[in-house]
C-alpha cells in the first residue's frame, strides 16, 4: 500500500506548494495544499461565462513582467 503523494504531470501550482512544504517538513501546509488541490480537482470545468469573467479579471490585472 503506497500513500506517497503523486503530483500531476505537468505539476500544478498546488503540487509545487506541496513539494515545497514537504521539503520544509511543514505537515500542516502539506495537508492544506492537498485539501485545496482536491477541491480544485473535483470542481466542474469552467463554462463560457466563467472563462470570460476570468479573462476580463486577468486582463485588468497589471502585469508583473513589464520593464
Amino acid at each position: 500500500m503506497s500513500d506517497a503523494y503523486k503530483p500531476s504531470d505537468p505539476p500544478t501550482y498546488a503540487d509545487l506548494q506541496i513539494a515545497k512544504a514537504e521539503e520544509a517538513g511543514d505537515i500542516a501546509r502539506v495537508e492544506y495544499w492537498k485539501h485545496i488541490k482536491a477541491k480544485v480537482d473535483t470542481a466542474p470545468p469552467f463554462g463560457p461565462q466563467q472563462r470570460a469573467l476570468l479573462r476580463s479579471i486577468f486582463t485588468a490585472m497589471p502585469s508583473r513582467h513589464t520593464a
